[in-house]
């Protein structure tokens, strides 16, 4: 078998998801790996061959939510007040492709707000990465680019995870039906987000509606406050 360079391997071809991730723990690499198949892409980053954090690139607060629901019935802070204002923060940066990484920025601000204990957000992680695991295990075809040095890099690290370890959690797993997943339509917003975050919220759009500079000046204010939340978070590394 051709071995293939770690770094950059963009056309679509067979690939082996476990050869993959061999060559990025064997080696203790740092970085992100993006993988892409026809309809759904994968984001993991690696700090010396430990997996710091996964998710789907295009859903990734899909994710979040399905797995803080679980977390919810054990933890009294997260609650519809705290979906709310994640999504009023955090989300609309995806559409807005404002910064990189919006999930893990959202999970760094419920432990900044104490919300997550730190403890608590490594379990949360770990359960995110089981599942982008699980799936991405499943692909045949695609292409794939690793990167050394990432956004996440200047952030708190709430767990390094041996991948190892979790491959055979997924391994053990009744087999997921990745081609159904796969074959999904990318939702515009998605079903969970609405649940936790629409029945409560009085919308911004519903306050800005009426004036785009309003709008603008809104936009502007968030993407400070987010700057400056980026700043704290660097602060919490130990």
């Amino acid at each position: 078998m051709q071995t293939l360079p770690i770094s950059r391997y963009r056309f679509f071809q067979r690939i082996q998801p476990l050869f993959i991730l061999n060559q990025i723990t064997s080696t203790t690499k740092t970085g992100c790996l993006e993988v892409f198949s026809a309809s759904i892409s994968w984001v993991m980053y690696f700090e010396k061959g430990k997996l710091v954090y996964a998710s789907y690139s295009d859903r990734a607060f899909d994710l979040l939510y399905k797995k803080l629901k679980l977390l919810s019935k054990h933890i009294p802070t997260l609650n519809q007040e705290t979906y709310s204002r994640l999504r009023a923060i955090f989300e609309t940066a995806i559409d807005n492709q404002a910064i990189p990484n919006p999930d893990y920025l959202a999970i760094c601000w419920l432990v900044n707000q104490k919300y997550l204990s730190f403890n608590q957000a490594g379990i949360l992680v770990e359960e995110i990465a089981l599942e982008v695991l699980d799936t991405f295990l499943h692909l045949k075809e695609g292409s794939y680019e690793f990167n050394s040095g990432s956004f996440i890099e200047k952030m708190p690290k709430f767990c390094h995870l041996d991948v190892h370890l979790l491959v055979d959690k997924c391994q053990k797993k009744p087999v997921t039906n990745y081609q159904n997943y796969s074959a999904q339509e990318k939702p515009k917003q998605s079903a969970e987000s609405k649940k936790y975050a629409d029945n409560e919220v009085i919308t911004e759009s519903q306050s800005v509606k009426k004036n785009v500079d309003s709008d603008n000046n809104r936009h502007q204010a968030r993407q400070s406050m987010i700057s400056k939340f980026i700043k704290s978070c660097v602060l919490m590394i130990v």
